[in-house]
């Protein structure tokens, strides 16, 4: 009887084994706070939404922080947001021909970053001016 109990905890600990796979965990390294303009049409939210005459551009600013002990680069770029299968909003890089046809204006035809590369200190936070938006 001994036996049949050993063996079955030997069998459970080696399926156990063989069924575990590695996790990792992404941290996210930095957080995005928009700088409202005196321009923008509703200041009750969180993104740009700027009236500006034609022909006119005008540069966006945002207060970056980083809340990590480690230094942090970011190399800041402009994407049009896009849902996923799920309904959730992503704001990742999305080749043009994956767009949908519907997309009458992209974002990055009309933004463009100022800056190519960010770098915060551990545990700071400081203004940059990431974007040129053309009427």
């Amino acid at each position: 009887m001994k036996w049949k109990t050993y063996l079955l905890i030997m069998l459970t600990l080696v399926v156990g084994m063989l069924t575990l796979s590695p996790v990792s965990a992404n941290e996210l390294t930095f957080g995005v706070q928009a700088n409202l303009p005196k321009n923008q049409v509703d200041q009750k939210v969180t993104y740009f939404d700027l009236q500006l005459d034609p022909g006119k551009q005008q540069t966006v600013t945002v207060t970056v922080t980083n809340g990590t002990k480690e230094e942090v680069k970011i190399n800041p770029e402009v994407n049009t947001a896009t849902t996923n299968l799920n309904g959730v909003v992503e704001y990742q890089h999305v080749s043009s021909k994956n767009l949908d046809p519907s997309l009458k204006y992209s974002l990055a035809d009309y933004v463009t970053p100022v800056e190519k590369t960010v770098v915060l200190k551990s545990k700071s936070n400081q203004e940059n001016s990431f974007a040129r938006a053309d009427a």
